[in-house]
């Protein structure tokens, strides 16, 4: 998954930010940066508020000591995006991803969206930020086929007319719009 992310940043069409919507220790991060690094192109803006999303949570489906313990990913986040030289290529905009969505002005070329992976949640982030994807980018979505608000967003999307798959990597399914 990895990797691939790396080739869509360093190679995917358009012109406009890559924007990741949940970040939490960086991984997928570093991926991205290292793939916009490698063609010299924009940086990564990374959207989260670090506090892990419900399934991160004590109750949740996934918890995470760090967040249960000791309530916020952005430390060991940015230890890992400076660890690997990737900090100039790494822009962490600390926030709920809807309300920094609100915000926001600039085109989007790539558009990862792994927060909040409840159907409302993530219907949330598809709705406030693909409006800003341009005509030939792309928005990936995390774990389809692994969580099932994820999954039936995904589903409703690309049979809907209006979106369609353009690559699958693992748990990763990458669609951009249909133009007729």
């Amino acid at each position: 998954e990895g990797y691939g992310l790396f080739l869509w940043a360093r190679d995917g069409p358009g012109s406009g930010a890559i924007v990741e919507i949940g970040s939490l220790f960086g991984l997928s991060t570093c991926w991205l940066a290292a793939g916009t690094r490698a063609s010299d192109r924009e940086q990564v803006i990374a959207v989260d508020h670090f506090r892990g999303s419900p399934e991160h949570q004590r109750d949740g489906s996934h918890p995470l000591g760090v967040v249960v313990e000791g309530g916020s990913t952005l430390p060991v986040f940015l230890s890992n995006v400076h660890r690997l030289g990737l900090g100039d290529w790494v822009s962490p905009w600390v926030g709920k991803s809807t309300q920094v969505g609100s915000r926001w002005q600039e085109p989007v070329r790539f558009l990862f969206i792994d927060g909040d992976h409840s159907y409302s949640g993530c219907r949330a982030d598809f709705e406030i930020w693909s409006k800003h994807v341009v005509a030939e980018g792309v928005i990936a979505f995390h774990d389809v086929g692994v969580f099932p608000g994820v999954t039936q967003l995904h589903q409703e999307l690309t049979t809907s007319g209006s979106w369609k798959d353009v690559c699958r990597v693992q748990s990763i399914r990458m669609i951009t719009r249909v133009h007729g």
